[in-house]
């Protein structure tokens, strides 16, 4: 599953917004380790790229659509 979340990042960051959210979504309630959900993983993702200034404008759409 983690290898799912590093293509859907390198999509988004690639510009490459619906290559990522379908990834996204489709994994989005897998666990990816024990405790911890795709989703949940996600999300620590998207605070990590948001507190070291990358470009968060996909992003934001993202999180609206998949509604995290």
């Amino acid at each position: 599953m983690s290898i799912a979340l590093n293509l859907a990042h390198g999509y988004l960051f690639n510009n490459e917004y619906d290559k990522a959210v379908k990834l996204y979504s489709e994994h989005l309630n897998n666990e990816i380790f024990p405790g911890y959900s795709f989703k949940d993983i996600l999300k620590q993702d998207f605070e990590f790229f948001r507190k070291n200034d990358f470009d968060t404008t996909l992003m934001d759409k993202i999180i609206n659509q998949l509604k995290l």
